[in-house]
């Protein structure tokens, strides 16, 4: 999920809006956070089904296997800290940099210091050069595939009409490749341990952008290429001890040239991480919730599925040895613009009114596997917000009546964003809106409409459970699940014709809502003549659009965040989209295992940086 930049980005410089002198805030603190440490030492294993697909830096795609490679080997200009709080984790740090960068006026000039005493596992020092190169591989799209592609979309490097830039990465040579190479080392320069990126518009929020393991280091003579697939060479606490192999896993052991003082964000507590894939998570969940000697020092990196959740929750012993919260990753509803139902703005409140979020959470298995939301922006991503647990209505205006619900502090883990409970009013007050836009309409009632999502056991459960509510108001409900190349089929323009409502998911790349909103619902960046890209439901404003640039430029934190809250509260009125709940995941451990909990920063994974084994 991590690739998600589309080349025509560049159509947001039409609206930048020009900066006067600003100050750029302080992000976050390059020094540790106040951990209680755990016991160093020990052999820790993890266990997951997988396979993992790479752990290439620049080509890892999944949220899980990024959260596991940054906090054991790969390294880029910042991370998020550890810490057992929700605030800890979220703070932004310097880490192959010194702090979090600093802009010019522009905000289109980032300059970072790498920090002094990080070497490679061969001893050699890690340098500038090395961050560079790394950021390069991006760049060479037939061989570097699938990882976040961030660089190629705002590093200041000229494209060609196609959009595809004309750096085509560190592989290719010849005279034809002069003109895009000259342009990459102006992009990018070292000057000493000096580090300056320029970029093609102002990008407020850089120094999270570069936490993404686009911009990790890595060391060219290490860089295999295509054959780099497996490939670790770590600048982090630990490194592989032996090839890794697909589907059985590997160990990895410590990186002997690793100083905890070059490093802010790893605690390395284990001596050792052993990593086993090609296990089921139901199996995995209670192999380890029996806590035999052999699996007292694991844990699990896959959630444990629905049923195990409950058996977990159930048993005050399990819960000390698990921890249940919040993943990022939200699922939500996008009406079809197109369709002639729901280009009525009335119809799309009383589709929204009518969403039964209690319903579908229910359905994915409780509240230990969901909580429901009224906002596409996750509670990590509203946690930026000077008052995060703000209302955020199902439309985006219509007042909530209901009273709101937070789970106990030993369920939950670490504090999260109050989650909303269903108004019964809100039922009747969306049929009797929808009664009255369909005869304003002269539509049919029950009014049909043709939902599309992605179907799965468990989904066609939650679906199905939302179709007693969206009948209950007066829609006539088609299901069309679909199994194969979901997103694909959806996105096609031909998809418009048929489908009235589209499920989908999304989550942060970083914790900034800019990975949010712009990628999902600004029509320049998403619809073409080829379809919707990510704007699956058609949503046209050129005021809002105009409004996600000028966002991008707001250099203060929480102004810009309230600035990204105050888009999404527009997108909810306007019935772009329906949200309908936020992931959970639940990590179970053995008994021997310390420090678990997850960061939310990482997808909700469990957090290496701080685990160990007592």
């Amino acid at each position: 999920m991590i690739r998600r930049v589309v080349a025509a980005v560049a159509a947001a410089t039409a609206i930048a809006l020009g900066l006067g002198a600003c100050s750029v805030p302080e992000v976050g603190q390059s020094t540790p956070t106040d951990v209680e440490t755990g016991p160093s030492g020990g052999t820790l294993t993890t266990m997951s089904l997988g396979p993992v697909q790479t752990w290439d830096p620049q080509r890892i795609s999944s949220r899980g296997d990024a959260a596991f490679a940054g906090r054991v080997f790969a390294r880029a200009l910042t991370a998020y800290q550890n810490g057992l709080d929700g605030a800890d984790q979220m703070t932004l740090t310097g880490d192959l940099a010194t702090d979090t960068g600093a802009a010019d006026r522009t905000l289109r000039v980032w300059v970072f210091t790498i920090r002094d005493g990080i070497k490679w596992q061969d001893g050699s020092a890690l340098t500038c050069e090395d961050v560079k190169y790394g950021i390069s591989r991006s760049f060479a799209t037939d061989v570097i595939t699938g990882g976040a592609n961030y660089a190629l979309a705002y590093l200041d490097i000229p494209k060609t009409p196609t959009g595809e830039s004309i750096y085509l990465g560190p592989y290719r040579e010849g005279k034809e490749t002069e003109a895009g190479r000259a342009a990459f080392d102006k992009a990018i320069t070292c000057d000493g341990s000096e580090l300056t990126i320029r970029l093609s518009e102002p990008v407020a929020d850089f120094p999270g952008m570069v936490s993404t393991l686009g911009f990790a280091a890595y060391k060219e003579v290490a860089d295999k290429g295509r054959g780099s697939t497996y490939v670790v060479f770590s600048a982090g606490p630990y490194t592989l001890s032996s090839a890794w192999e697909p589907e059985r896993g590997g160990t990895f052991v410590r990186n002997p040239h690793w100083s905890a003082a070059s490093d802010p964000i790893r605690l390395a507590l284990p001596d050792q991480i052993v990593y086993r894939e090609g296990r089921e998570p139901q199996e995995v969940a209670q192999l380890i919730m029996e806590d035999s000697a052999e699996v007292s020092a694991t844990v699990s990196l896959d959630t444990a599925p629905p049923a195990i959740q409950q058996q977990i929750a159930a048993a005050e012993p399990l819960r000390e040895r698990s921890v249940n919260n919040v993943s990022g990753l939200v699922d939500y509803l996008v009406p079809n613009l197109k369709s002639p139902v729901f280009a009525n703005p009335r119809i799309r409140t009383a589709f929204a009114l009518a969403t039964d979020r209690d319903a579908y959470v229910t359905a994915l298995g409780g509240m230990t596997a969901a909580e429901p939301i009224t906002s596409i922006l996750s509670t990590g991503v509203r946690s930026a917000l000077q008052n995060p647990d703000q209302e955020a209505d199902p439309t985006g205006t219509v007042p909530s009546t209901a009273a709101p619900t937070t789970p106990p502090a030993e369920e939950s883990g670490t504090a999260t964003a109050t989650a909303p409970t269903r108004d019964p009013s809100d039922q009747d007050r969306a049929a009797e809106l929808l009664a009255a836009a369909a005869a304003e309409a002269d539509l049919a009632t029950p009014v049909p409409i043709r939902v599309a999502y992605r179907s799965s056991p468990t989904m066609d459960t939650a679906l199905a459970a939302l179709v007693a509510g969206w009948e209950k108001a007066g829609f006539a409900v088609e299901l069309q699940p679909i199994t194969e190349r979901y997103f694909a089929t959806i996105s096609a323009a031909e998809r418009a014709d048929q489908t009235d409502v589209f499920w989908s998911n999304w989550a942060a790349d970083w914790n900034s809502a800019s990975t949010v909103l712009p990628p999902l619902f600004d029509s320049r960046l998403n619809i073409s003549d080829g379809g919707s890209g990510r704007n699956y439901g058609y949503f046209v404003d050129a005021k809002v659009d105009a409004a996600m640039s000028a966002a991008l430029t707001i250099a203060d934190t929480q102004d810009r965040e309230q600035a990204w809250f105050d888009i999404d509260t527009t997108l909810r009125s306007r019935g772009a989209y329906v949200a309908l709940a936020e992931r959970k995941s639940m990590y179970v451990a053995g008994s021997d295992v310390t420090g678990l909990t997850t960061n939310p920063a990482l997808a909700g994974a469990v957090d290496i940086a701080v685990i160990g084994v007592g």
